[in-house]
């Protein structure tokens, strides 16, 4: 595992001032002039950042880490070529596992990972063929933005005008290639994450980790480098795993989403079901959707505190019976106030009707309902109403917490509860 522990080292020096002799000679340089690499730890774990491996192999199995607060220990499956999205909550464990899988941090003895069937320490890291990107690129401060690409190269034992050709053609790739000459030190955030994509590529890995690398970009460098992030990883057919809380992070760049919770894997999805059907509250609440449970009535859905949901507007699963629990996903900018009003959370309107099997036909309209708060995302502001729901508002017509509201749901899916 000693190898695995010196990564740690590499991340820790690039990441800082320290840079752990980042100038310094490593042993053994002969004449493919291997004597200007970087050193950080014993040098046999830093051919791990980012090297080569074969392309058909897939990743499946438990990945256990111990931590302080709980244990990590997720099942997981990447398929060759498979992309896939790492969810959840702060600190439940979406990082620890991308560090496991790298070799940043020591898997437990309980851990049954593989990769292409083989046991996951049989193989040493730099056979791996894994990639990883950091949140703030991990980049050797004190080399060129050229030599931190070649980086890799040189460290799986390309010569040193090998490895620069190749650290070339990929900052071309990337778009960056007019940085090649400066200091690391001296880039910006969005080019920072590039030069580092273009590192973990330089050694043809199969599989790419990233763990939130456009989250310290402002808005228009992190469309910038996702995009091309997105195009590299389709046009090499590379398997990813992405650790994001954005939510167009995920529908951009994968297939398939894992909701992580206390270390555990408690869902696991299509990223196109994320806004149809998320079974967990964190998957509906990371989609941007309200989701209320609830019985349903002959003409609403009712909600543990009494609230009674009209269903106009509302896709109704035909599998579900009048008496059944049931589960209302909405989206805010389905969900609209009228107006204000005055009077107790109910419906009015247009009554529901229910065939001989007992599925509702038709509701209310519109429905009173009360504000508890407002809340915003960045880019907007939601009414978040005391049935559980969540409402666009008017930025110049804010309604007051407390107060009561008229609502109308243009577009929900009522499901089976899980």
């Amino acid at each position: 595992m000693a190898g695995e522990r010196a990564v740690s080292s590499v991340a820790a020096g690039a990441a800082g001032s320290g840079a752990a002799g980042a100038d310094s000679a490593s042993g053994g340089a002969g004449p493919d002039e291997r004597a200007d690499l970087p050193r950080a730890g014993d040098g046999a774990g830093e051919r791990g950042i980012a090297s080569g491996g074969p392309r058909d192999s897939g990743i499946s199995g438990r990945v256990v880490v111990p931590r302080d607060r709980f244990t990590l220990d997720a099942s997981l499956e990447l398929r060759p070529g498979e992309r896939v999205a790492i969810i959840g909550a702060n600190g439940s464990g979406k990082s620890t596992l991308l560090a496991g899988l790298a070799g940043l941090t020591e898997l437990a003895r309980a851990s049954t990972v593989t990769l292409g069937g083989h046991p996951w320490r049989s193989i040493p890291v730099e056979a791996r063929g894994i990639g990883f990107i950091a949140q703030d690129g991990l980049l050797f401060p004190h080399l060129s933005v050229l030599d931190n690409v070649a980086f890799g190269p040189r460290s799986a034992g390309r010569s040193r005008r090998e490895s620069r050709e190749i650290a070339a053609r990929m900052l071309e790739e990337v778009r960056v290639d007019h940085l090649a000459g400066a200091a690391a030190s001296s880039v910006s955030g969005g080019e920072r994450q590039r030069i580092a994509l273009a590192r973990a590529l330089a050694t043809e890995p199969s599989t790419l980790l990233l763990d939130e690398p456009f989250a310290a970009l402002d808005v228009d460098a992190s469309v910038e480098v996702r995009e091309i992030t997105a195009e590299q990883v389709r046009a090499r057919g590379l398997s990813l795993l992405l650790v994001t809380h954005d939510l167009v992070d995920a529908v951009r760049l994968t297939d398939c989403v894992i909701v992580l919770e206390s270390g555990k894997v408690v869902e696991r999805l299509e990223t196109r079901d994320l806004q149809r059907a998320p079974a967990s509250a964190f998957a509906a609440s990371f989609a941007g959707l309200a989701r209320v449970p609830g019985t349903l009535a002959t003409d609403a859905l009712v909600t543990a505190s009494g609230a009674r949901i009209p269903l106009r507007g509302v896709e109704v699963d035909r599998s579900l019976r009048v008496g059944a629990s049931a589960l209302l996903l909405a989206a805010p900018d389905h969900v609209e106030l009228v107006d204000s009003g005055r009077g107790a959370v109910g419906g009015d309107g247009e009554a529901a009707r229910t065939d001989a099997g007992g599925n509702v036909a038709m509701s209310a309209s519109s429905f009173a309902d009360a504000v508890e708060s407002l809340v915003g995302d960045g880019s907007a502001v939601r009414a978040r109403l005391r049935s559980g729901l969540l409402a666009r508002v008017d930025s110049e017509r804010l309604p007051q917490a407390g107060a009561i509201v008229r609502v109308r749901i243009h577009h929900a899916r009522l499901r089976p509860a899980p």
